[in-house]
C-alpha cells in the first residue's frame, strides 16, 4: 500500500547538458577505493591480507546499502607512496554498473555483443569465471549500457536488465533459476534511458520497480519469481514523469513503520 509520495524537483527528468559525458565502464582495475574490496588493494606499507576475507559487498552500496564498511586499516594518505595496482580485467561488456562482491568473486553488469550480460570474475586475479547474458539481444535506449549493480543472496544472483527484464541465476555457473520482466505488469521507464535499478532482497521476497501506474513496485517470491504483491501509484500532481525513475528501493523504519522507500518519475514515494 503506498503510505505517502512527494512531488518530484522540477529539474528532475531533464536530460544532461550538451557538455554531460556518460560514464561508461568496459572494464575493471583493481584499485578500489570501495572499502568492501580492499583484496584488490595492495597498501604500500603494509602487505596485501590472504589470510582472511574482506567483508562481503553483496548488493548495490554494500550490507545495508549505506555505502558505509566495517573495514579498518585502509590507506589514507596516497602523496608518500600509492598503493600498487593488482590487476585489469577487459570484457566487462559496456555500462554504467558498480559491482558486488561475495566469497572472493566479484560480479557485475554489461552488454556483450549478443545481449545484456552479468559478469563473474575471480577477485585474486580478475580472471572471468562466466558469463551469462539476462537478455536475447542488446538493450536499444539513450545511453546504451546496463545499469544494474547485482544483489547476492545466499547461492542465488539477481539481476535487472536495462531493457527491464529481471532474472534470477545460480552464483556458481550463472545458469538461470528464474525470469521475469517488468513488461508483465506493463512497465516503463520515466524517459528512454532504460531501466536503471540494483533489485532489493527483503527476507523472502526481491523487491523491484517495473514503474506501471498498477504496479510502481512489486514484491516477488525470491525462489520462484511469483508476484506477492504490487503497488498501485495514484495519480500525482506536480512535476515529474510517469514510470520509474533512477535509483533502487531502500528500507526505512521512519515514523515507526517499515516501509519501502522508492525515487519514482513523480517523485519520492514509501510504500
Amino acid at each position: 500500500r503506498l503510505r505517502w509520495s512527494a512531488s518530484a524537483l522540477t529539474h528532475f527528468g531533464r536530460r544532461p547538458t550538451r557538455n554531460t559525458r556518460p560514464m561508461v565502464r568496459t572494464s575493471i582495475l583493481c584499485l578500489s577505493l570501495i572499502a568492501g574490496f580492499v583484496f584488490a588493494l595492495a597498501a604500500a606499507d603494509a602487505p596485501l591480507r590472504t589470510t582472511a576475507q574482506p567483508t562481503d559487498w553483496p548488493q548495490w552500496r554494500g550490507p545495508d546499502r549505506d555505502g558505509m564498511s566495517p573495514d579498518t586499516g585502509l590507506l589514507k594518505d596516497w602523496t608518500v607512496k600509492a598503493p600498487r595496482p593488482l590487476w585489469t580485467a577487459d570484457g566487462m561488456g559496456r555500462g554504467f554498473a558498480s559491482i558486488t562482491s561475495v566469497g572472493g568473486r566479484i560480479y557485475t553488469t554489461g552488454n556483450q555483443a549478443t545481449g545484456q550480460a552479468v559478469v563473474c570474475l575471480q577477485a585474486s586475479d580478475g580472471k572471468v569465471l562466466w558469463t551469462k547474458n539476462i537478455t536475447e539481444t542488446v538493450p536499444k535506449h539513450s545511453y546504451d549500457g546496463s545499469r544494474c549493480s547485482p544483489s547476492i543472496d545466499g547461492e542465488r544472483l539477481y539481476a535487472i536488465a536495462s531493457s527491464g527484464k529481471i532474472a534470477c541465476l545460480k552464483l556458481t555457473d550463472g545458469s538461470e533459476i528464474w525470469s521475469r520482466d517488468f513488461k508483465d505488469w506493463g512497465g516503463r521507464m520515466m524517459s528512454g534511458w532504460g531501466f536503471s535499478e540494483s533489485p532489493l532482497v527483503d527476507g523472502d521476497w526481491l523487491l523491484c520497480t517495473p514503474g506501471a501506474g498498477s504496479a510502481m513496485i512489486v514484491a516477488l517470491d525470491k525462489l520462484t519469481g511469483k508476484e506477492v504483491w504490487k503497488t498501485a501509484m495514484p495519480p500525482a500532481e506536480g512535476g515529474g514523469k510517469d514510470g520509474a525513475g533512477y535509483a533502487s528501493i531502500m528500507v526505512s523504519s521512519g515514523g515507526g513503520v517499515k516501509q519501502y522507500v522508492q525515487l519514482v518519475g513523480r517523485g519520492l514515494i514509501g510504500v
